[in-house]
């Protein structure tokens, strides 16, 4: 990491804003931080500090770091530049703080804030904006924490000699610990350790597990003696298996017994199968024995329903003998019952033609019925009903022909009466309009004169209109003169303004020229003064002028001393090119100021002497209202030309339709004498279609009424009509019912002469539904197959030698009962005998077994316990593993200190690690100890003087960022900063320690230091000085003194 830039803002002393520039630094490598006490030179520090890591090196907090000198609307925020991994990067941070309100009164909380940005060519890349993302980041960049920053590059005042003398051991392992990373060597300790502790808890484990099984055997020997038999391998009181032999007898014990309880449950095995043979058979004996008295019972039930089954056969058969008979005798009584149904229907269906016909409006004598057609009726009485039936009766078809001709004469009436309907209509509608047609006629001339009035004052309106709209054209004209008349006078005053600015730029401009022109006049004239006394400081008598030659030089050029310093070429030159710049300004100025005259000039032009952009915006206005009026005009006179057009089209029309009343009146007459004559004959023809002498009116009669009467009589007939067939059809069915009853009752009669029955009542009574008789034998037969399926099962020979009183089951199922119960304790017996047999055998050989692998594993407990004691510094050299490993680094960091302390202490110390026991209980393995050449003696360091103190302490914090820079993998160190300490060396050895500081600038380093040490301001003149003042302190970089 190598610093660029630094700027500070209302941070610690600082109140404004500082700006350090490490390139302008850079240059001698090795500077001065100098200022008085507080001024603020370890601020700088804390700033950088506080830019990569959020905090400051050291015990300030970094609540603290807000300036008190600062106002309230400045924040405090520090911007660090840095290269790291070839990259330019910036950090902004801002701390937590808090301030007084600005409005009010009270306090307010700013909350920090962070930034990383990456450079790309000309622009900042941003990276992240959380403060634990820019904290990550740069922990990366760097390579370093802040703690291990505080220690290598920042080395805080007063702390850096915490490597060679902290306050307690532990201390100096935790700096090491933190700078160089030995976690490996920690882990293989502690994994050691882990291995020695689970080591020793598994052979722990082991042992109770060995303990375990002897005391399981013991407990499930004892369980297995007290719930069985006795036995003569039982022992009493209670066991005692204090090893592998104790347990192997007990094995054996265990197994004998299993054998002696297999036999036990093998005879108690044997007794259950005759136990269980007896009882089956007994089981066998008692069903036979069950299923005989059943048989018994069955039979006696059957002899019992013998004569009930009897009289079931004798129905059976008169069913059957009266099957034929069922088809003949169940269509006879069908055909009977369908003739006395016609017979009715024939009744109904005359009443309805007698209702029909007195129902009817028109007389039955216009009917056309048979006794008015020369029909004779015998018999048939004088009413019209009566006749009419008895006219169907004896000629029905033709009777129904004469009613439907009539129907069709009445059907012919219907569009004759609706034609006379509409002629009606058209002859009042004529005659009214004929009437009206004189007062439409004057309507419509009126209409025509008041039309003529509108037309005539919309041409007064019309002329008026398009004298205003021919205006448009010139006003138009002048509102787009006094539109760019009021546009330039609104931009007149600006570009007058611009025009005067303009003026002064060139004057600047002038001044500045003629300063530059007259300055680079000077120098050049002093450039070639001094030539002319640089020549002539070259002048000998014996060499010729190098400007003309001669070798008499009677008045050569001299300096007296008193003139300005002498000027170079490169001073001249960039006055020349001032001069060149002022003169190309000096160009612009004066086209720019050309321009801007050059507009307000045109603009005046346009405005033709109205400067006011009031009075310009006022004749617009006039003039935009004058164009208005005119366009309105012209839109008038369009709608008024096309209403007087609509107007003349209206009065054409208007008198067109008056001509054609007149025409139609003319002609109206002869068309209403046509009409009644067509009436008259309607009516008539209507009266005729009716049936009688109706007298139907031109103009006199009812239309409505006379449809309704069509309507009705249609009705009428129509129902006489529809009775009429239906009687016919009642009476053709009759005959076809009375026709069927006389054949079914012949085939009735011929059928029972051939049967079993005397009578059709004697037949009627023996039938029997198909179902019923289908159940009738059914039944019969299942009597009888019940009945020798009793007869076989009593002959069978399972039944035969039964004997008298049933078999006692019960006493068979007790005796299997109490033979399986005592072969199920035997054989439980012996499953607990042999499953303990099996366990005890089982925990012996793993009793065996872990007693051989607990003899190993404390072999190796003991083994890892020496190496887990010997590793964290409990044995052996009491120095831990990773106390070595750092004992090592301390080692080399104490190989590069020396080095450099051989030069500031003149060859004469050199620091070592020892590595033997530590005094107190301190651990051992990290003391250092200082090798005096002087008197050949090694000594603790405590021994050391202040100066000798801070000289170590500095070769040793020097070594350790050497040390780190080596073992950090690519962290590459490029700056120091020291914070004072040099106060305590003599005049020598401060020499000394700057010959060092020298050497680490030479060899690329940048080095800063804090010090108010004479000596140190005498080497290191260039730096960074702080001045401290009552609104707070400022730093300036550059030469110090």
């Amino acid at each position: 990491m190598r610093p660029l830039r630094l700027e500070i803002q209302a941070f610690g002393p600082y109140a404004g804003t500082q700006t350090i520039d490490f390139d302008d630094l850079a240059a001698d490598g090795l500077f001065l931080i100098h200022g008085p006490t507080g001024a603020g030179k370890t601020a700088l520090l804390d700033a950088i500090g506080f830019a990569l890591y959020g905090q400051v090196p050291g015990s300030r907090q970094t609540r603290d770091l807000r300036s008190d000198h600062a106002p309230v609307d400045r924040p405090t925020e520090v911007r660090f530049e840095f290269l790291a991994d070839g990259d330019h990067w910036l950090v902004r941070r801002r701390p937590g703080y808090v301030r007084p309100k600005r409005r009010g009164t009270g306090t307010t909380t700013e909350n920090p804030q962070s930034q990383l940005y990456k450079r790309e060519g000309s622009d900042w890349k941003s990276v992240s904006r959380a403060t634990l993302e820019v904290n990550r980041e740069l922990r990366e960049l760097i390579g370093l924490d802040h703690d291990q920053f505080s220690r290598v590059i920042v080395l805080p005042q007063g702390q850096f000699q915490r490597v060679l003398r902290p306050s307690t051991a532990q201390e100096r392992e935790e700096l090491l610990t933190s700078l160089f990373d030995t976690e490996l060597f920690g882990g293989i300790e502690r994994w050691v350790h882990e291995r020695w502790k689970e080591s020793a808890a598994s052979a722990a484990a082991d042992r109770d597990r060995l303990v375990q099984l002897r005391h399981r055997a013991a407990e499930r020997w004892t369980e297995l003696v007290d719930a069985g038999t006795q036995s003569p391998l039982d022992s009493h009181g209670p066991l005692d298996l204090a090893g592998q032999d104790e347990l192997d007898r007990l094995a054996e014990n265990a197994r004998r017994r299993a054998v002696d309880a297999a036999d036990r449950a093998e005879l108690h095995r044997g007794r259950l199968r005759a136990a269980a043979d007896a009882h089956t058979a007994t089981a066998s004996a008692a069903e036979r024995w069950d299923r005989r008295a059943a048989l018994r019972d069955q039979a006696e039930q059957l002899e019992g329903d013998r004569a009930r089954i009897n009289q079931l056969v004798e129905r059976s058969a008169a069913g059957h003998a009266a099957v034929p008979l069922r088809d003949p005798l169940d269509a006879a009584a069908a055909a009977t019952a369908a003739q006395a149904e016609a017979s009715s229907e024939k009744v109904a269906a005359e009443a309805a033609l007698r209702r029909a016909v007195r129902e009817c409006p028109v007389p039955i004598d216009l009917l056309g019925t048979p006794s008015t057609a020369g029909v004779a009726v015998s018999g048939s009485g004088g009413e019209p009903a009566d006749q009419l039936v008895a006219a169907v009766a004896l000629e029905p078809d033709r009777a129904l022909d004469r009613l439907r001709s009539r129907q069709a004469r009445l059907e012919q009436a219907v569009p004759l009466a609706r034609r006379l309907d509409r002629r009606r209509q058209q002859l009042v509608d004529l005659t009214r309009d004929t009437d009206a047609a004189p007062r439409s006629i004057a309507e419509l001339e009126a209409r025509a004169e008041s039309i003529e009035a509108d037309i005539a004052a919309l041409d007064r309106s019309l002329d008026a209109d398009r004298a205003s709209a021919a205006t448009e054209p010139s006003i138009s004209d002048r509102l787009t003169r006094l539109r760019a008349v009021a546009d330039a006078a609104d931009l007149l005053p600006a570009a007058t303004a611009e025009a005067a600015a303009a003026d002064e730029a060139h004057t600047r401009r002038r001044a500045e020229h003629l300063d530059a022109r007259e300055l680079h006049q000077d120098l050049r004239e002093r450039y070639l003064d001094g030539i002319a006394v640089a020549l002539a400081a070259e002048l000998t008598d014996d060499r010729p002028c190098a400007v003309c030659g001669s070798l008499d030089h009677p008045r050569p050029a001299s300096a007296d001393g008193t003139g300005p310093e002498s000027v170079g070429r490169e001073d001249v030159d960039r006055a020349a090119a001032l001069q060149d710049a002022a003169a190309r300004a000096l160009e612009q100025a004066t086209a720019h100021a050309q321009e801007q005259h050059r507009r307000v000039a045109e603009l005046l032009g346009i405005t033709g002497g109205v400067s006011d952009p009031a009075v310009a915006a006022a004749a617009l206005r006039q003039a935009k209202v004058e164009l208005a009026d005119a366009r309105a005009a012209a839109e008038r006179a369009t709608v008024t030309l096309a209403r007087i057009e609509e107007l003349r089209a209206e009065r054409a029309g208007v008198r067109e339709r008056a001509d054609r009343l007149r025409l139609e009146v003319a002609g109206a007459a002869a068309r209403i004498d046509a009409l009644r004559e067509e009436v008259d004959a309607l009516a008539e023809q209507i009266g005729r279609a009716i049936g009688g002498p109706h007298r139907v009116g031109a103009t006199d009669r009812d239309q409505d009424g006379l449809l309704s009467e069509l309507a009705t009589t249609r009705r009428a007939v129509t129902e006489v009509i529809e009775a009429a067939a239906a009687a016919v059809t009642a009476l053709r069915r009759l005959d076809a019912a009375s026709d069927a009853a006389r054949v079914a009752a012949d085939r009735v009669d011929q059928q029972l002469a051939s049967s079993v029955f005397a009578s059709v009542a004697e037949a009627r009574a023996a039938l029997i539904d198909d179902d019923e008789l289908l159940q009738l034998d059914t039944r019969i037969r299942a009597h009888h197959d019940r009945l020798a399926g009793v007869e076989a099962g009593l002959a069978a020979g399972d039944l035969t030698d039964l004997p008298d009183l049933r078999p006692d089951v019960g006493a068979a199922e007790h005796a299997w009962e109490s033979a399986r119960l005592a072969m199920d304790r035997a054989t439980t017996q012996e499953e607990r005998s042999r499953s303990t047999a099996d366990a005890i055998s089982r925990w012996s050989d793993e009793h065996r077994a872990l007693e051989l692998h607990t003899a190993s594993a404390r072999r190796d407990e003991a083994v890892l316990e020496r190496l887990a004691e010997t590793l964290s510094g409990r044995a052996g050299s009491k120095v831990s593993l990773q106390r070595w490993v750092l004992a090592a680094f301390l080692d080399d960091i104490c190989q590069l200190a020396n080095g450099r302390l051989a030069t500031m202490t003149g060859g004469r110390y050199s620091l070592s690690v020892h590595r033997g026991d530590s005094p107190g209980r301190r651990a051992a393995g990290l003391d250092l100890r200082v090798l005096d050449s002087h008197t050949g003696t090694e000594r603790d360091v405590s021994t050391l003087s202040g100066g000798e103190t801070f000289q170590a302490s500095l070769a040793l914090a020097l070594a350790v960022a050497d040390a780190v820079e080596q073992h950090a993998g690519g962290i590459r160190m490029e700056a120091l900063f020291i914070d004072e300490g040099f106060g305590s060396l003599d005049p020598d050895a401060l020499e000394l320690a700057m010959d060092e500081l020298d050497a680490l600038r030479a060899g690329g380093r940048m080095v800063g230091v804090i010090s108010h040490v004479a000596g140190l301001q005498e080497r290191i003149r260039t730096g960074i000085r702080v001045e401290p003042s009552e609104h707070g302190s400022t730093a300036r970089v550059g030469r110090i003194f």
